[in-house]
C-alpha cells in the first residue's frame, strides 16, 4: 500500500492529510502558518508536519507514493520554484521543492498552485456528477481558476494557465476596475467579492441617504458605516428583499457570467464550478450567471456546459492535493 500526503499552504493556517491509495484519509492537521516569521520557518513547519503524518500513522516515507503542497501564489512548477507568494514572507524565487526534498530525497515532490488543488479537489471529492473537463472558479476577494482537462490539470506552456482572474473583459482607463496586478478591466476587478463591495460603497455614496428604501437594509446591515459593505452584507440584504442589493448582486453575475462565456467559448468545458465566498450568495447569484450565459454564448442550442456550485467549501485545495497525489 503506498500514501500520499497532501498540504494545503495559506497565508493563515496549513491543513495537511495523509490518504491512502483509494483516496481515504487516515488523518489531519490544522496549523497556524508561520508567515510572518519567513519562508524558511514555514518550510520547517511543513517537514514538522509530513513527520508528525508519518508518526501518527506508523507510515515509513518508503511507503510515501509522493508529497503534494498547494501553495498560494505563483509557481515555475518543472523548476519547483515559488515564484511569489504574497502572504508569505520570503518566498520570492523560493526553491520549495529542494528544501523539502532535501529531507525526503527518494520521495517525488510535488507544488501546485492552491486554486488548481482547489479545481482537482471538487473534480475528484465534490461534484455528484462524474466530470472528466472542468473549469473551477474561486471568487472571493480575488478570483482565481484551475483548468482540468481528461482529470488532469492543464497548466499550458509557461505553467500559467488558469490565471483567469487576470482575463480582460474590458479595455479600459477606469481606476474604478483597476486590478490588484496593476492593469485595468481584469475579470478580478469586475467579479471578485472586493470589487463587488467598493461599487456598492460607491454607489450608495451617490445615493446620499437611502432613497425610497432602496438600499436602506443594506446600510441597516452594514451598521450605517458604508465601509462595512461587503459581499456577505449585500446577501443579507437581497435575502431581505432590499432591491439595491439584489441589483448590485446581479450586475455581478452579469460580469461573472461574461467571464463564464469566454471560458466556454475558448475550452468548452462539462462544467464551470463556481466557489469561494461570493459562491455562498446562491440562487440570486447563480440563476443571473446562467441567464447570461444562454443569452452571450455563441452558439446556444450546443451548450450544454453546466454552471454549479462547489461542494467542499474549505476542504477543497487540501483535498485537491490528495487528488492531485492518486492521479499521479
Amino acid at each position: 500500500m503506498k500514501y500520499i500526503i497532501g498540504l494545503d499552504i495559506g497565508g493563515t493556517k496549513i491543513a495537511a492529510a495523509i490518504a491512502d491509495e483509494s483516496g481515504k484519509t487516515l488523518t489531519t492537521i490544522n496549523t497556524p502558518t508561520q508567515a510572518k516569521k519567513g519562508g524558511d520557518e514555514v518550510s520547517a513547519q511543513i517537514v514538522s508536519i509530513i513527520g508528525e503524518l508519518l508518526k501518527s500513522t506508523r507510515v515509513n516515507q518508503k511507503d510515501l507514493k509522493n508529497i503534494v503542497l498547494g501553495v498560494p501564489g505563483q509557481i515555475a512548477k518543472s523548476k519547483g520554484l515559488i515564484i511569489i507568494a504574497p502572504n508569505i514572507k520570503g518566498w520570492e524565487n523560493y526553491p520549495l521543492q529542494a528544501k523539502i526534498q532535501k529531507h525526503y530525497p527518494n520521495v517525488p515532490i510535488i507544488i501546485e498552485n492552491d486554486a488548481n488543488c482547489a479545481a482537482m479537489g471538487e473534480l475528484y471529492f465534490g461534484s455528484e456528477k462524474e466530470f472528466k473537463n472542468i473549469v473551477f472558479l474561486t471568487i472571493s476577494t480575488g478570483v482565481g481558476g484551475g483548468i482540468v482537462v481528461d482529470k488532469k490539470l492543464y497548466s499550458g506552456a509557461n505553467t500559467m494557465a488558469g490565471e483567469i482572474g487576470h482575463m480582460p473583459l474590458n479595455l479600459t482607463n477606469d481606476n474604478d476596475y483597476k486590478c490588484g496586478c496593476g492593469r485595468f478591466g481584469c475579470f478580478e476587478a469586475y467579479a471578485s467579492g472586493v470589487n463587488m463591495a467598493k461599487r456598492a460603497t460607491k454607489r450608495i455614496t451617490e445615493l446620499g441617504a437611502a432613497k425610497d428604501e432602496y438600499g436602506k437594509i443594506t446600510l441597516e446591515l452594514a451598521e450605517s458605516n458604508k465601509s462595512k459593505i461587503s459581499s456577505i452584507v449585500l446577501s443579507q440584504a437581497a435575502k431581505q428583499n432590499d432591491k439595491f442589493a439584489i441589483d448590485i448582486i446581479k450586475e455581478n453575475a452579469y460580469y461573472i457570467g461574461i467571464g463564464c462565456v469566454n471560458i466556454i467559448n475558448v475550452l468548452d468545458p462539462e462544467a464551470i464550478i463556481i466557489g469561494g465566498g461570493v459562491s455562498n450568495i446562491g440562487d440570486l447569484l447563480f440563476d443571473e450567471i446562467r441567464k447570461t450565459v444562454k443569452e452571450h454564448t455563441s452558439m446556444v442550442s450546443e451548450v450544454k456546459t453546466e454552471i454549479i456550485p462547489a461542494t467542499l467549501g474549505s476542504d477543497a485545495g487540501l483535498l485537491g492535493t490528495i487528488a492531485i497525489g492518486l492521479s499521479e
